[in-house]
């Protein structure tokens, strides 16, 4: 994606959203592949077109890819972190290999310990049972006063 692109898809999602917290997701594929530099360039543009509005960033990884670079950019801009893995060593194994055929429990474990270095806060909420997921007809929490679905649970 150019940047220019970049820049639009921001400018113009942020614009859409009549709520005083933008959410952004990134996952499909594997976002790690784009590189901690094209995400600084998503904060940047963010910041840039905010408006005063709050923006929040979610993140699903399989971990591989992982490293203290990722996880201080991560921790330095409140990304929410999800991180996939397919169940106990075996398990996961069977599923989750790699282009090579090689299984990857072992590196998406070094992924989890990156992300206990760097992302702290993210993983304490998570052990302690996180936030609830909220349901269409619950008020957003976003401070709208508006139900979910009429709200942030828009794409």
């Amino acid at each position: 994606m150019s940047e220019d692109v970049l820049e639009t898809y921001i400018r113009e999602y942020i614009a859409a959203q009549d709520c005083p917290v933008i959410h952004f997701a990134w996952q499909g594929d594997e976002p790690t592949l784009l590189g901690a530099d094209f995400f600084r360039k998503v904060v940047v543009s963010q910041k840039l077109y905010s408006g005063g509005k709050r923006i929040e960033n979610g993140f699903q990884t399989n971990g591989v890819l992982l490293d203290d670079v990722w996880g201080e950019f991560l921790s330095a801009n409140a990304f929410l972190v999800g991180l996939s893995i397919g169940g106990p060593n075996a398990l996961h194994d069977r599923y989750r290999i790699d282009k090579g055929g090689q299984p990857t429990f072992d590196q998406v474990v070094r992924g989890i310990g990156y992300l206990k270095a760097n992302v702290m806060t993210w993983l304490k909420v998570r052990e302690a049972g996180g936030t609830p997921e909220l349901g269409r007809n619950d008020p957003c929490h976003c401070g709208s006063g508006r139900k979910y679905k009429k709200r942030c649970g828009r794409t």
